[in-house]
């Protein structure tokens, strides 16, 4: 997995978003959006809505923890760049949502995880 293939691979990992995607696609018109725009815009709010409704939707909660670990291993520093700033630290602006997800990550992204710790200064969490 590459950088620059992250947005073909969301489309084929969640082929449910595909609607969300196109119509990202075409608020860029002729030009693509970047994965950190892509993810940020449409995978992040998926998992927060997941999350929300937490076991009734364990299974895909699951499938996108899966994901995160496919992406926290991938070599690529860009794609685990991306997984640290664009989707895992967003999930820190909500305690409920962060205690939730942490439950569901599984041992690399939890490693990415808790890097952002040492940058994002919160003692309680």
């Amino acid at each position: 997995m590459k950088y620059h293939q992250l947005n073909d691979i969301l489309l084929q990992e969640f082929p449910n978003l595909s609607s969300h995607i196109d119509e990202e696609y075409s608020f860029y018109g002729s030009q693509k959006p970047g994965p950190h725009t892509l993810y940020s815009s449409v995978l992040s709010p998926f998992v927060e809505e997941l999350l929300h409704e937490g076991n009734q939707r364990e299974a895909e909660i699951r499938k996108v923890f899966a994901f995160y670990e496919k992406l926290a291993l991938c070599e690529d520093a860009d794609v685990q760049d991306l997984l640290q700033v664009t989707l895992l630290e967003a999930l820190w602006d909500n305690r409920r949502l962060y205690d939730c997800a942490r439950e569901y990550m599984l041992p690399k992204t939890r490693e990415i995880n808790e890097r952002i710790y040492e940058y994002m200064n919160i003692p309680e969490y």
